[in-house]
Order: C-alpha cells, then sequence, then structure tokens
C-alpha cells in the first residue's frame, strides 16, 4: 500500500515536470523566432544629440513683418522715432523680409558681427546680387574701387527685391556713400536713390525701418567716432525716386541735436 502510494506520487511529479518542461521550450521557441522590433516596441526612441551651430554656420533668419524696428525705442540717444513714422498704420505698411547687413571683412568675403562673434556672409542671394553690383557698378569712389562695401535686402510682399548697398572710402569714411536699387527681372540692378555721406564718421545707412503701400522706404543712417556720432532717416520713395531727409541727430560729449535739415 505504501508503495503504491509513492510510486503514485513520484509519477505526479514526473507528469508536472514534463509539463513544465513543454511550456518552457515553447517560450522560448517563440521569443527566438520574434522580431527584434516586436520584443522591445514599447522601448522608447532613442534621444538624438542637438548640436548648436558655430557662429560662422549661423544661417540668415528673415520673417516677413511690417516694421524692422521697434517703434517703443529710442531712435537716438533720447530721441524719439519721428512722428511721421511711428504713425503710420500698419494696414499702410508693405510687409518685407530683410536680411542681415554685411560689411567687408577684408579677406576677400562679408561678414557680420553678433555677439561678438565673426559671422560669414552664406546667403547666397545677397552673394549673388553684390557680384552682380561687382561686375556692373563703375561709380566707385576712384577708377580703382568696384567692390561693394557692405549691404542688404529685403524682399517685399509684391515680389520685390530692394538692395541696400555701399561703397566706402576717403579718410574717416568721409566719402562712404549709400545706394538703394531694385533687382529686375533680367538680373540687373536699377538705381533708385544716392545717400551720400551726410556728416557723420564712418557713414552707413545700415538699417531699413519700413516700406508704405505709397512705396516710400524709410532708412537709418549713421556713423561716429570717439565721443561724436550721428544718425539720420530719410525717406525714398521707389516710384519717382524722390528722397528726403526726415530727421537728423548729431551729438559730442553727451549733448545732441536734431534737424529736419542737412
Amino acid at each position: 500500500m505504501g508503495f503504491k502510494r509513492g510510486f503514485s506520487a513520484i509519477l505526479v511529479i514526473a507528469t508536472i515536470t514534463l509539463i513544465l518542461g513543454v511550456i518552457v521550450t515553447e517560450f522560448y521557441i517563440n521569443r527566438k523566432e520574434k522580431p527584434l522590433e516586436q520584443t522591445y516596441q514599447s522601448s522608447p526612441a532613442p534621444i538624438q544629440e542637438t548640436k548648436t551651430p558655430e557662429p560662422s554656420q549661423t544661417s540668415t533668419a528673415i520673417i516677413s513683418v511690417k516694421r524692422q524696428f521697434d517703434p517703443t525705442k529710442k531712435f537716438y540717444n533720447d530721441e524719439e522715432y519721428p512722428a511721421e513714422i511711428i504713425n503710420v498704420k500698419e494696414s499702410d505698411l508693405e510687409g518685407m523680409k530683410c536680411s542681415d547687413w554685411y560689411s567687408d571683412d577684408y579677406s576677400g568675403g562679408y561678414a557680420k558681427h553678433e555677439n561678438d562673434f565673426e559671422v560669414k556672409l552664406t546667403d547666397q542671394k545677397l552673394l549673388g546680387l553684390f557680384n552682380t553690383l561687382k561686375n556692373s557698378e563703375k561709380v566707385g569712389l576712384t577708377q580703382e574701387v568696384y567692390e561693394v562695401s557692405a549691404g542688404q535686402y529685403c524682399e517685399t510682399e509684391d515680389n520685390r527685391t530692394i538692395i541696400e548697398y555701399e561703397f566706402w572710402g576717403g579718410g574717416g569714411g568721409g566719402a562712404n556713400t549709400s545706394f538703394i536699387g531694385l533687382a529686375k527681372n533680367d538680373g540687373s540692378i536699377d538705381k533708385i536713390a544716392t545717400i551720400p555721406n551726410d556728416g557723420a564718421a564712418y557713414f552707413s545707412c545700415d538699417y531699413i525701418l519700413q516700406l508704405t503701400t505709397q512705396n516710400d522706404l524709410y532708412l537709418n543712417c549713421g556713423g561716429g567716432d570717439g565721443d561724436c556720432g550721428a544718425a539720420s532717416i530719410y525717406s525714398i520713395n521707389l516710384l519717382n525716386h524722390e528722397k528726403k531727409l526726415i530727421l537728423k541727430c548729431s551729438s559730442c560729449s553727451d549733448k545732441t541735436s536734431c534737424s529736419t535739415e542737412l
């Protein structure tokens, strides 16, 4: 009797062991045959490393806006922007996308300065415009000056390209001259206006402010050296080429004076 009970217990244990063996074997066979991506499909995606571009690789980001400046800030020292500019309604302004302003880096290219870094010009459109001017513009400061010294461009909502470009020269930039032009469909540039140095050292017109629906382009110019500086605003009508000084402010040793006349 005791022998039969012992034999029955052994038989039960053997049966259970056999069943467990079959289950384990099936599990490993299925696991081996299942594709890796299904086995780990609930795993999170790998984290991709993001690198901040070096200053020389920074791209020119251009966004269409109607005012290229902040009218709540001062124009020059404590002087406000003139009412003629800030009182223009948004509905009377043309949206523009403007590139940054680049100048000669004296190593065969152009650059801008950003956070103490020199950022090289890589914008192919501006490079192309500079190259066109280099090959066609023959009114440099001397017979030898054909290289464009600085400039930028703006694309309007009605598909025009406005370019501000400059030739520099003279002691203290006294002969620096700015031009406004429109790029034509044939690749050439139609000169609209010339803005000679209005008395500021190292004169430049490096800030396009806004364009009205009546084709009046407003441009910020200026310069300075040491304790003395100046800033001026011009309007240029792109249709009739009329140029007008809106306001000029100058200062020496913190004393500022402004006028609407040159």
